[in-house]
């Protein structure tokens, strides 16, 4: 069962917009040096990002000189994740973590959703100055936690 702080923050994300882009909220608290992305969801049944999320909009006053952005990456499959369908609830028709070479030169408007909304969010972070992205994955069984850190250029 999922909870409904997850839900609520799922909503608040999925409600919001930057450059008419849906599921993207920037917050600016005080006056940052640094961009931080934070995406989450890449996967539709993986929730664990709306945690963090949540946290922030509830304790603002803990951070400061912070420009984060949060980023609803599948905002279809997570949507019928939180509305129960039984299928097309980790990609709707591609996974996102699958991405062809030639992207973004490969997406037409035929593509499937998930290279659509890859485009989508590549357009809007293009040129962006942004110190670190991080993106939440979860898993619907225990595992370790994991981080990987790639410097500038890393591929």
């Amino acid at each position: 069962m999922l909870s409904a702080a997850l839900r609520d923050a799922w909503e608040t994300l999925r409600q919001s917009s930057e450059e008419g882009i849906e599921g993207v909220k920037r917050i600016t608290i005080g006056n940052p040096e640094h961009r931080l992305v934070c995406v989450m969801m890449t996967h539709g049944n993986e929730p664990a990002g709306l945690a963090f999320f949540s946290y922030v909009l509830a304790h603002q006053d803990l951070f400061q000189d912070v420009d984060l952005t949060f980023v609803l990456a599948n905002v279809r499959a997570s949507t019928n994740y939180f509305e129960g369908a039984s299928e097309s609830i980790r990609f709707t028709e591609w996974d996102m973590n699958r991405m062809p070479a030639e992207f973004p030169a490969c997406v037409k408007e035929d593509s499937p959703y998930e290279w659509q909304r890859a485009l989508e969010l590549h357009t809007l972070f293009a040129g962006a100055s942004i110190h670190s992205t991080f993106d939440i994955h979860s898993t619907p069984q225990y595992s370790p936690g994991m981080i990987l850190d790639f410097a500038a250029g890393d591929s």
